[in-house]
């Protein structure tokens, strides 16, 4: 039978059956109802449902008349044109009412008028059903008229929508319009609506979209009946209102409304790449796909509807736990009723701040359940705040937060300093607790003798009261190896690392450190901070089970990691258990992530990716899209979870004049980060075309010629105004020799061409230098790049060999270097920025030159040492 069909036969269906047929009839209804109610504290009660999907002479007297009644995709719509008479929908008065016959309860109806006429139609319940088919209109003025409509929803072209509640002057012979009508549009109304009329404490509240409209005096009356439609004869002359019921549900208000959050990083806006704050925050569809889909499935498992019975909040996981507090508060109290309580389930930072507004907002609580949440703090959180790195954190939230700490970072800021003022929220996840230990004495530093401190958790641990404890259940994984304590240097001098100090780094201690080779010592993107870390079975590889619990509070354990408290079914029976749930959610295994890929790009252009199969996504997509792949189209962002071992093709359209910049991020099996950024030129429509493999080990563009990282080397010499350095002619002379694949003449035009750069950029003024430094090396890396496509394609190897010898005499160098800035340190001394960015820099180079040499690739050892030499007399100097 098609789905969208006529129901007049429903007016003449007669009911001469058995009285036996008819008990069991009866009967039946009211088990499809049965089946609809859940007896539990938090679910709805459902006295009373219908979705539409036929039109039940069961339930409903259908009165079709000279209009059409008629059902598609569980609605119901009623129109006439020209006619007297207009289709009438009236609940049966022959079979139990549906509203319950005490306690509280809540009529809820989706509607929305299709046109607007002169003759008005609309939808009510009353303690009385009108008659069909009378000879006038019921006057206002008439003492029943409060009893048919008790509550309505009315739309017609005089007065536009009105919402209207006649309980304060039930079966008064005058009953004016303004004593009635609780709320009126400004002109007509044709969108969908939520309308709902609550009972509770003796009072009816009328909502419309979850927004308060009115709340009557106390009254004990209780309606009996629904109708919708209109019973009324009129004449001809005009076009009658048009009118669909979406669905109609009358449950009790014993439920407790459910908000959920998810963890750091989980919920998406435009603003996390450039910074900026931004609104409409939600769950980034990845890790919904790869986390939270089974929780979601479960809650519509048990039929709670979304921004109904649960609701998802989503927040600025960047603030701190306060600012993301009072945004909750503001959620809640759109959401519900002044009175009305919630259950709060978080998971992980989701859980501390519901916490923090469940401390503040105690009356407004009704359970908390934290799932894997830091109660007592993170320690890897130590390592954010204090050294700008970023540890323990996993899969997909380590590629986003790498690539977000990437893209927010300032030019010469440190990444300590751009998680500082980007990411303040970190410092509410330190530690409260022990957790540093001198490595000389092997005793544990007193948390309350640190520089830096969680005054959040200390605050929040000290004031949580007995009766939110009650209130509170802790879920927990166990054993997996998870960050327990690090092991620090011995602070015997004020200040024990000169660099550090500098930076501002490692305040209350740093974290010992290995180095295959001694010129690490004082470079912190070169160190391994491996056997600094001491780990604990006793936590979900992110949380310790002594953070995630607290005295005095129910906690439930499960051998599960840290993300799989939210997607395994043992711990969502638990969760829903407590919620007083269906217990038994059918839940599948959801797709495991091993590895992934970023694209990001800055304007002015538009990103297309597609695969070897032809699957898109990005801007313009003429194919199927990628599987499980996400894309903001306003912040440029491209995430491919588990890619393919093969090609993808970057399309890239300019849409203005100037420079865009290309990010790419990989994410790979081992856990491990990479990312490279290009910058090119770009207009109007131009298009470039560029292809990566993920699988190759040179996480970079396509590039057979070397063209792809000359021409960003190019660009970002531009863009820092450094064209006037003598370059460009030497450039353009490299670009033709890479064009006619001149590969040996340009090998000694890269270098010409870097020493024209160097010469120009270190004469600058410092703060310049300090500012501009990440787009230098920039350049510098991109004709490394260029330069490995060189030496590949060469026929002859025209460097004289670099020996180990000569690598560890530049050691040596740096080792006494270090020695006297320390010293200079020591006797209070202040090192300038400039030369620990020169410092940091040359053992990077030098470490790349050794790394070079033990690979064989005795030309780029050469090409790292011959940039290092532009470095080592500013340092002497």
């Amino acid at each position: 039978m098609s789905n969208f069909y006529k129901v007049s036969f429903l007016a003449n269906f007669k009911t001469k059956r058995s009285k036996h047929a008819k008990g069991i009839l009866f009967l039946l209804f009211w088990f499809s109802l049965l089946l609809n109610i859940r007896g539990s504290a938090f679910a709805k009660n459902i006295f009373f449902k219908e979705d539409f999907n036929t039109l039940n002479s069961d339930t409903w007297q259908a009165y079709e008349k000279e209009g059409q009644i008629t059902l598609e995709a569980g609605k119901i719509l009623l129109a006439a044109e020209k006619t007297s008479t207009f289709p009438f929908v009236a609940y049966r008065d022959d079979i139990p009412r549906p509203f319950p016959n005490q306690g509280d309860f809540t009529l809820k109806v989706g509607f929305k008028y299709n046109r607007v006429e002169s003759k008005g139609v609309g939808f009510a319940i009353g303690t009385k059903l009108p008659p069909y088919h009378t000879t006038t209109d019921t006057p206002i003025n008439n003492p029943l008229y409060s009893q048919y409509k008790f509550f309505q929803i009315w739309q017609d072209n005089v007065y536009g929508l009105i919402l209207s509640y006649t309980g304060t002057c039930y079966n008064t012979p005058n009953c004016s319009l303004s004593e009635i009508i609780k709320f009126q549009s400004n002109g007509i109304d044709l969108d969908f609506h939520f309308v709902e009329l609550k009972y509770k404490d003796n009072k009816y509240s009328i909502f419309i979209d979850d927004e308060l409209k009115y709340v009557s005096p106390e009254t004990l009356m209780r309606p009996d009946t629904i109708w919708f439609g209109n019973n009324s004869t009129q004449g001809i002359g005009d076009l009658w209102t048009s009118l669909t019921v979406d669905s109609i549900l009358i449950y009790d208000m014993e439920y407790t409304p459910l908000i959920f959050l998810p963890g750091m990083t989980a919920c998406w806006n435009k603003g996390l790449i450039s910074g900026e704050n931004g609104e409409n925050w939600h769950l980034f569809s990845p890790a919904r796909f790869f986390f939270y889909h089974n929780l979601i499935n479960a809650f519509y498992q048990a039929g709670l509807e979304k921004d109904q019975d649960w609701h998802l909040f989503c927040y600025d996981w960047r603030k701190p736990f306060s600012d993301n507090a009072a945004k909750l508060k503001e959620f809640v109290e759109a959401k519900t009723d002044p009175t009305e309580k919630v259950d709060l389930v978080g998971h992980s930072m989701g859980g501390m701040i519901s916490r923090v507004f469940a401390q503040a907002n105690p009356d407004k609580t009704e359970k908390l359940i934290t799932l894997g949440s830091p109660h007592q703090g993170a320690v890897h959180a130590y390592a954010a705040w204090e050294g700008g790195q970023i540890w323990e954190v996993k899969n997909l939230y380590k590629l986003f937060l790498e690539t977000l700490l990437f893209t927010n970072k300032k030019p010469g800021e440190h990444p300590k300093d751009t998680i500082r003022r980007a990411f303040p929220s970190v410092a509410d996840l330190l530690p409260t607790h022990d957790f540093l230990i001198d490595s000389k004495s092997g005793l544990f530093k007193d948390v309350a003798d640190h520089i830096h401190q969680n005054q959040t958790l200390s605050q929040l641990n000290q004031t949580f009261s007995q009766d939110l404890k009650n209130k509170t259940s802790l879920f927990y994984g166990y054993g997996f190896p998870t960050l327990e304590s690090i092991k620090v240097s011995s602070i015997t001098t004020p200040h024990a690392n000169w660099a550090h100090y500098a930076l501002g780094l490692w305040e209350d201690g740093e974290p010992i450190h290995f180095c295959p080779g001694t010129t690490c010592e004082y470079n912190d993107r070169a160190k391994d901070y491996s056997s600094a870390k001491i780990y604990s079975n006793q936590g979900d590889e992110t949380v310790l089970v002594k953070s995630a619990t607290f005295n005095g509070v129910q906690a439930y354990d499960f051998a599960l990691e840290h993300n799989d408290l939210v997607k395994e079914p043992e711990a969502i029976q638990q969760l829903f258990g407590l919620l007083d749930l269906s217990p038994n959610p059918t839940l599948s295994p959801l797709e495991k992530l091993k590895n992934a890929l970023i694209f990001l790009i800055r304007s002015p252009a538009k990103i297309l990716i597609t695969d070897i199969h032809g699957n898109q996504i990005g801007h313009q997509t003429t194919g199927p899209e990628i599987s499980n792949a996400f894309y903001d189209s306003e912040a440029n962002f491209v995430l491919i979870p588990n890619p393919l071992d093969e090609t993808y093709q970057i399309r890239i359209t300019g849409t203005g004049q100037g420079y865009y910049r290309l990010l790419l991020g990989r994410l790979d099996t081992d856990e491990n980060v990479e990312i490279r950024e290009y910058q090119f030129p770009t207009h109007q429509l131009k298009v470039d075309s560029f292809l990566l493999d993920p699988a190759k080990p040179n996480f970079s563009l396509e590039d057979p010629e070397g063209l792809n990282s000359f021409q960003s080397a190019k660009a970002r010499i531009f863009e820092l105004n450094l064209e006037n350095c003598k370059i460009i002619p030497f450039l353009n002379l490299l670009e033709k020799s890479l064009k006619q694949q001149k590969f040996n003449q340009a090998k000694s035009l890269v270098q010409t061409s870097l020493i024209a750069l160097n010469h120009c950029f270190l004469k600058q003024e410092q703060e310049e230098i300090v500012k501009s430094f990440p787009g230098y090396e920039g350049i510098i890396n991109d004709l490394f790049d260029t330069w490995k496509v060189i030496v590949s394609k060469a026929k002859v190897k025209l460097q004289p060999k670099i020996t180990d010898k000569k690598i560890w005499a530049q050691e040596k160098i740096l080792q006494k270097l270090a020695k006297d800035l320390q010293r200079k340190t020591d006797k209070g001394q202040t090192i300038p920025l400039i030369k620990v960015i020169y410092f940091e820099y040359s053992n990077e180079l030098l470490e790349k030159a050794r790394e070079a040499l033990e690979q064989n690739q005795s030309d780029m050892a050469w090409m790292y040492n011959f940039q290092l030499m532009f470095f080592l007399p500013k340092l002497l100097n």
